[in-house]
C-alpha cells in the first residue's frame, strides 16, 4: 500500500519545519497544500497543490484528489496579534472538522493535528494534555478545543 501524506500549513510556522522532517520520512509520496506559490521547494517525492482549506468543499476535493493514507493539519490562522481573537477561528474549526471528516470518508489512517496550550485554561501547573481540563479563554483556544472534540468523536466513530 503506497503510503501518501497530505501535510496542510507547510509555508507557516509549524507546517515548514515539520515538512523538512518528514520529506526525511518514508511516506511514499508526500502531497502539500497552500493557498500561494511562495516557499515550495522542491523534492521527487513531493507533489504541491493550492487551496484554500478554509472552504469546506476545497478541502473535500483535495482530500478525494489525493486520497492520502495520513494527514498532518497545521493549517490555522496564526497572524500575530490577531489570531487569538479573530473571528476566522470559527471558520478554521468548521474547515477542520470538515476536512477530517472526508479524510476519514475515504480510509484515512492517521491524523494528526497541531493543537495548542490556548485549549487549556491559564495555570500556573505544568500543562499534561490528558490531565489539564480543557478550559480556553480566547476565541482561538476556543475553536481548537472544539474542532479537537469533534475529531475525537469522528475517530471513535472509525
Amino acid at each position: 500500500m503506497t503510503k501518501r501524506l497530505l501535510v496542510t500549513g507547510v509555508t507557516g510556522f509549524v507546517g515548514s519545519p515539520c515538512l523538512q522532517a518528514l520529506l526525511a520520512g518514508d511516506f511514499d509520496e508526500i502531497h502539500a497544500v497552500s493557498r500561494g506559490a511562495a516557499g515550495r521547494p522542491a523534492h521527487p517525492r513531493l507533489y504541491w497543490h493550492s487551496a484554500d482549506l478554509r472552504d469546506e468543499a476545497a478541502g473535500a476535493r483535495l482530500i478525494a484528489e489525493i486520497r492520502p493514507t495520513h494527514l498532518f493539519h497545521a493549517a490555522w490562522i496564526a497572524t500575530p496579534g490577531v489570531y487569538l481573537s479573530s473571528p476566522e477561528n470559527g471558520v478554521w474549526a468548521k474547515a477542520t472538522i470538515a476536512l477530517v471528516r472526508a479524510f476519514a470518508g475515504q480510509g484515512g489512517r492517521r491524523f494528526l493535528g497541531v493543537g495548542s496550550s490556548a485549549e487549556y485554561g491559564p495555570s500556573g501547573e505544568p500543562c499534561a494534555e490528558d490531565a489539564t481540563p480543557v478550559a480556553p479563554v480566547s476565541p482561538y483556544g476556543a475553536a481548537k478545543a472544539e474542532a479537537w472534540a469533534e475529531i475525537q468523536e469522528i475517530g471513535r466513530a472509525q
